[in-house]
């Protein structure tokens, strides 16, 4: 096995990490602050992960695999809404500031910023409708 494939799948572990401590953080039992800190902890690990790889010099790829990796989870339905809810900031496991592709600071990073920015305004716009509901509903009573 290649330093690459081994630094591939450290990378999807690591990111599966943050998608079952995100998960389990959205279990009602697991919403506390133990909860949070774990998941804020995964976001960290993952994110030393990718910058061992950019400090081994590995194969690029294997960078842009983990990026992408982090942007799916940060963009997956439930998993948004758990971290939006603790301001878990998942896209902080990529040390942007590091990646030197000038593409990527052009074009991807925007793009995924856009992204990130219309599901927290969905789900800002989802909580308001949620919080008029529950205010009607107790003036009601």
């Amino acid at each position: 096995m290649t330093d690459a494939s081994c630094a591939l799948q450290e990378s999807e572990l690591t990111a599966d990490e943050i998608d079952r401590i995100l998960r389990v953080c959205g279990l009602p039992s697991k919403r506390n602050a133990i909860g949070v800190a774990q998941a804020c902890l995964a976001v960290s690990i993952v994110r030393a992960f990718i910058e061992h790889f950019m400090d081994a010099a590995g194969d690029p790829r294997t960078v842009r695999q983990a990026v992408k990796r982090v942007e799916k989870l940060a963009l997956d339905a439930r998993l948004s809404i758990v971290a939006f809810t603790h301001e878990i900031d998942v896209l902080a496991a990529i040390p942007v500031e590091r990646i030197a592709y000038p593409r990527f600071h052009e074009q991807q990073w925007p793009k995924i910023l856009e992204r990130i920015e219309r599901k927290r305004g969905k789900f800002r716009a989802l909580q308001a409708r949620r919080n008029a509901l529950s205010s009607r509903s107790q003036t009601n009573r």
